[in-house]
């Protein structure tokens, strides 16, 4: 059989089933597979070169900068997904890393910017979809809901805790008040540069105790004056300022024992 140049056969723009296309490797190994089989059996492994992030090895006639190749090196088994001659992923041992030819340290490693577009809760877990899941309830804030119910919001205010009720003065409320040590007592700031102590009946709380910016100390509101003393009033009632000068004197001192 006379040998016939490639560019003296038709070209067929619309192939049928059995058409055959000659299939030759190396010079060596021709053969040939008819077209239908092409489109339905299966051919089993395909080998492509490695490629890299600006010229991938499976890619498009109209953007060849964009497709998969393998990526890292020869010890490396990690196939990455690059568009526009840009690394998109890295997949490599279960492990995921976008928007870099690095291969991931942790499961999904990701070294920009992650933003959720889909509804109001942004992350949850599986076992609980309810629980322990951080939601974008207004703008410049976001929350950790608990069982369906918020915990914690964080504002530009500072940290809420048990309550949705930003203020102003303080960097972390609980419940709509300051800092909850603990059932009925509050440790916070009502003024600039002062420290109390209150208790909280639920609803209301007392300041019992502060200290201001000048370090005087007040016992329910009271600082006493120039020369006065804290004198206990029994358990039932805060102590009272007294002038020290007056209670000395109502002192009976003949009756204390000898120091």
């Amino acid at each position: 059989m006379a040998e016939i140049n490639i560019k003296s056969l038709p070209l067929v723009t619309t192939p049928s089933d059995d058409d055959v296309l000659v299939i030759n490797v190396g010079n060596e190994i021709t053969s040939g597979i008819t077209y239908g089989n092409l489109k339905t059996t299966n051919l089993g492994i395909g080998y492509f070169d490695d490629g890299t992030v600006a010229e991938p090895s499976i890619t498009f006639t109209t953007a060849t900068d964009t497709g998969l190749y393998r990526s890292g090196n020869d010890t490396d088994n990690g196939v990455s997904i690059t568009s526009n001659g840009l690394n998109c992923l890295r997949a490599e041992d279960g492990f995921v890393s976008f928007n870099s030819t690095e291969k991931a340290v942790f499961a999904i490693d990701c070294y920009g910017d992650i933003v959720s577009r889909l509804g109001a809760r942004k992350l949850g877990f599986r076992g609980d979809i309810d629980t322990n899941m951080l939601s974008l309830v207004a703008s410049n804030q976001f929350s950790i809901i608990v069982n369906e119910v918020e915990k914690g919001r964080f504002t530009n205010d500072g940290l809420l805790v048990n309550t949705t009720v930003s203020n102003s003065n303080y960097s972390l409320s609980v419940g709509g008040n300051p800092i909850l040590v603990q059932d009925g007592a509050i440790l916070g700031s009502s003024a600039s540069n002062t420290l109390q102590i209150a208790t909280f009946d639920g609803s209301d709380a007392t300041t019992r105790l502060e200290f201001n910016a000048n370090g005087a100390m007040g016992v329910s509101g009271d600082y006493g004056t120039t020369g006065q003393g804290l004198v206990s009033l029994g358990a039932n009632a805060s102590p009272s300022w007294v002038d020290v000068g007056t209670y000395i004197n109502s002192t009976n001192f003949e009756s204390l024992a000898a120091a």
